[in-house]
């Protein structure tokens, strides 16, 4: 009985040999099986930054917004009628002036997105000069 296995010229039951090797094997020659290393599995950034802290002040013709964030992020302004402006630098501490003539009044939005690409926007803010 058994199962036998084509080996080279011949056949080889398969249950014998393993028998064999099983009734053979010493402990000063154990088989071992090594243990897998565990796999660290890298986590994934799904969380947008939170807006915070949103301050405005002018300055003759010229307009300051500052915001934080808590996980660093990139700075845009994005105004209903010009678009947005800023910069891709990313911080936690997030400082825009601009310039515009006095009487004007600027609505916009605050934009911030994280290296894993995580938006979040905050306001309709409005700041007069």
């Amino acid at each position: 009985s058994g199962y036998d296995v084509a080996y080279g010229d011949g056949l080889i039951n398969v249950e014998a040999a393993l028998e064999y090797a099983i009734g053979n094997n010493t402990t000063t020659n154990p088989v071992v099986i090594p243990e897998e290393e565990p796999v660290e599995v890298p986590t994934v950034d799904v969380t947008a930054p939170i807006i915070s802290n949103v301050t405005g002040f002018t300055t003759g013709d010229q307009f300051t917004i500052e915001w934080t964030t808590n996980e660093p992020s990139d700075s845009y302004v994005r105004f209903d009628e010009y678009g947005a402006y800023g910069n891709a630098n990313l911080t936690t501490a997030h400082t825009l002036t601009f310039t515009g003539a006095r009487g004007m009044t600027f609505v916009f939005t605050i934009e911030s997105t994280d290296g894993s690409g995580n938006n979040s926007e905050d306001g309709k803010w409005e700041i007069s000069l």
